[in-house]
């Protein structure tokens, strides 16, 4: 009974596996078609990630490349603003230093026109009580009175030009000649000074009285002032060689010239002030101290040099009388 049982399940067992087995198949079947379709589903899908992911993948490239030229940008930033304080803070400390530079400069300025001031009163001081004249026709004297040699005996200069005459060969007549024509440049200014100062009316060349200096083609000459038809005098000498006539011309161009000294210190009132002798003969100076106005016998004679000399220092007194009587430079 037991066995028919068992038999009788094992049978019904077998028919209903074999009834199953065509509804299996089908859901094999099924399972496989719905297998293969999702397969392709997620290998499309698959595929579609992946071209997202890559879309992605450079989107994130994009973001990060942004975000490094962000952070340089702001690096940037950071360094100007930086620089910009340090400007600022240098500016301030110029500008503390330029504030105390302007009030030093400022001191320093008052102190430097305050000195140019005292130096300007101290030269204008020093050229109020320096004669005029003889500012602009500086004589000095140079050498030794006692000396005989040549070139250390004594000697004047004007305006730094020397005046040393020996015999006409062993002068240097190209530092005599600019010397004499500045002389008579002296002379002529001077008496122009006395002429201007005058209050009543007065022919024009009352001061020289022998003789007047004028300057005709750059030569120095003496003209007589009595004598309407006499031949002027030549202050400048020739070239070595000359004839006993220019020479005599040279020598009474000198004489005029010591004449016209002596008229401005009688038109000043200086005559006795002179601190030499002025000797005349025949209305012409001859001696100045006792020394002739005459060329040398002898080369190294320095009796017409210092006779030049001394004419000229009483020149210098002249010039000194007539600027501190005539010209008023306040």
């Amino acid at each position: 009974m037991f066995q028919q049982i068992q038999d009788a399940q094992r049978q019904a067992s077998q028919q209903l596996l074999q009834d199953a087995k065509p509804v299996l198949e089908g859901f094999r079947e099924a399972a496989e078609r719905f297998c293969e379709d999702s397969l392709e589903d997620l290998e499309q899908e698959v595929a579609q990630l992946r071209i997202e992911s890559a879309s992605l993948g450079k989107q994130l490239e994009n973001v990060h490349a942004e975000h490094a030229e962000v952070q340089a940008q702001l690096h940037s930033a950071h360094e100007a603003k930086k620089k910009a304080e340090q400007a600022l803070h240098r500016a301030h400390r110029k500008q503390g230093e330029g504030e105390m530079l302007a009030e030093l400069y400022d001191s320093e300025e008052k102190q430097a026109a305050a000195l140019a001031r005292r130096r300007v009163d101290a030269e204008l001081e020093t050229l109020t009580s320096m004669p005029l004249l003889c500012k602009v026709f500086e004589i000095d004297v140079m050498g030794s009175k006692h000396s005989s040699h040549r070139s250390q005996g004594l000697y004047a200069r004007i305006n730094h030009l020397p005046l040393k005459i020996f015999t006409i060969e062993k002068t240097e007549w190209k530092e005599v000649n600019p010397a004499l024509l500045t002389a008579v440049l002296a002379l002529k200014a001077t008496e122009s000074v006395c002429r201007a100062s005058r209050t009543s009316p007065t022919p024009p060349d009352a001061v020289f009285t022998r003789f007047r200096p004028c300057i005709k083609k750059g030569l120095c000459w003496m003209e007589p002032c009595i004598e309407t038809h006499a031949r002027p005098f030549n202050l400048f000498a020739h070239k070595p060689g000359c004839s006993p006539d220019q020479v005599e011309g040279f020598e009474r161009a000198m004489a005029g010239f010591a004449r016209c000294i002596y008229d401005l210190a009688v038109e000043t009132g200086t005559l006795t002030a002179l601190p030499y002798d002025l000797c005349f003969g025949d209305g012409e100076a001859e001696l100045v101290m006792g020394l002739p106005l005459k060329f040398p016998k002898k080369d190294d004679d320095w009796q017409l040099t210092r006779a030049v000399c001394y004419l000229f220092i009483c020149l210098n007194c002249v010039m000194a009388a007539v600027s501190d009587m005539h010209i008023d430079l306040l």
